[in-house]
């Protein structure tokens, strides 16, 4: 069951694989990215955002908090998908860790909303409803364009903001034709939290992080229209070209449109696959 149970943690084989050495790597001391350059397409680079945004001294992580972050990580990657039973014993022996961070772990994620715990039957990877993301979004909303507005308040973006921006949203570009939902979601987010970035208010940062990271948790990748994306790539051109422009109304409504796009396109996709169902394993 064990040996079973690790190949579906893993079932890439690649980078993207979670394995007990995550537990051993340290976010701290990272190379900066090079100026106007993407950062990699890894979810520590959010995590390292709302880190950031959130407090002015950063203490070394523990082995609960790397624990923690390995199982999201799993999560996040699909490798752990929604309805998926979590097995104290048979997450420990994957991350070689014991069972009381992945028993504090678990906890963590069921306070947070990303696991459910059934009575008798223990844990579960938890899904998004479609109300919870009406609201996500919603929440999304309103922090990107409050950030915008704070940002074009003082004045228009510079050639280097532009070129950064830019250079973001030619990342997400080229990956349309693949199927990688990890890496579309990353790319998009990445452009956003960006843009945001720019406005200097390391709250509305990071809480807007906190939005994009619960909503790709708890997203379910069957059903998933990669034909959104596409349609993603002239919007993220419309909203360059009016900050380019420092139109400030044009971007406002760009960023409004493309935010509700993204939002109407996961209801649909939430409408269409079938309920969730929890594995008994």
């Amino acid at each position: 069951m064990l040996a079973k149970y690790k190949r579906s943690l893993y079932p890439l084989g690649g980078s993207n694989a979670v394995t007990s050495t995550t537990l051993s790597t340290k976010r701290t001391g990272r190379t900066a990215p090079e100026l106007g350059k993407p950062p990699k397409l890894e979810w520590e680079t959010v995590w390292d955002i709302i880190e950031a945004a959130g407090s002015e001294n950063q203490e070394p992580p523990s082995r609960n908090s790397l624990t923690y972050s390995s199982i999201k990580r799993m999560i996040l990657f699909g490798q752990l998908g929604p309805g998926r039973k979590l097995v104290h014993e048979e997450l420990a022996e994957a991350l070689k860790v014991s069972r009381t961070p992945v028993r504090e772990a678990l906890e963590r994620l069921y306070q947070e909303g990303f696991v459910t715990r059934l009575p008798r039957r223990g844990f579960y990877v938890a899904g998004i409803t479609r109300d919870e993301a009406y609201g996500l979004y919603g929440a999304r909303e309103a922090l990107e364009l409050f950030a915008l507005q704070v940002t074009l308040d003082r004045g228009p973006l510079s050639r280097n903001e532009m070129n950064t921006l830019t250079a973001y949203a030619k990342r997400y570009e080229g990956l349309i034709g693949g199927h990688a939902l990890t890496e579309h979601i990353l790319a998009d987010t990445l452009f956003h939290l960006k843009l945001a970035e720019f406005s200097g208010n390391r709250y509305v940062l990071r809480l807007l992080a906190q939005t994009f990271e619960r909503a790709a948790l708890k997203r379910r990748h069957e059903g998933y229209r990669y034909d959104r994306s596409r349609l993603a790539v002239p919007e993220h051109k419309q909203l360059l070209a009016a900050l380019a422009k420092h139109d400030k109304r044009a971007a406002m409504q760009a960023l409004r449109k493309h935010v509700q796009a993204a939002r109407d396109a996961l209801l649909s996709q939430l409408y269409e696959v079938p309920p969730l169902s929890f594995d008994p394993l």
